[in-house]
């Protein structure tokens, strides 16, 4: 079945730019995140407790996002970013069948396969 992998940004040991390291601290809340709403949703998310588990101040927090809204988004825009990633690759894989049966099963297998591999990112209520 297919995961959803949550990526880790690659910890460089020096940037070499003020604006990669931003980037980089961007990620790694973005990816505390995600690991925390993995473990146990989105109910008491706080942006103390993402900077904590991404290994940065409190205040960083809100160098990167406005509010917990704002994260949210950027977490939403990125999981559905690397979803449409996903289905396109397998999309083109389907087209490449060679008979219409063959090319149904593979371009329905995908999405049936992430959503029931991670119940918790695709829950309804």
């Amino acid at each position: 079945m297919a995961r959803i992998k949550v990526r880790e940004p690659r910890v460089q040991s020096r940037p070499t730019a003020r604006s990669e390291a931003k980037a980089l601290t961007r990620a790694r809340l973005l990816a505390a995140a995600r690991r925390l709403i993995l473990a146990g949703g989105e109910t008491g998310l706080a942006a103390s407790r993402v900077a904590r588990e991404a290994g940065v101040a409190g205040a960083t927090f809100y160098e990167h996002f406005e509010s917990g809204d704002e994260l949210m988004q950027a977490l939403a825009k990125d999981l559905f970013d690397e979803l449409r990633r996903e289905l396109g690759k397998r999309r083109r894989e389907a087209l490449e069948a060679p008979d219409d049966e063959s090319r149904l099963r593979q371009e329905f297998r995908p999405p049936i396969e992430i959503l029931a591999a991670s119940p918790d990112v695709f829950r309804c209520g």
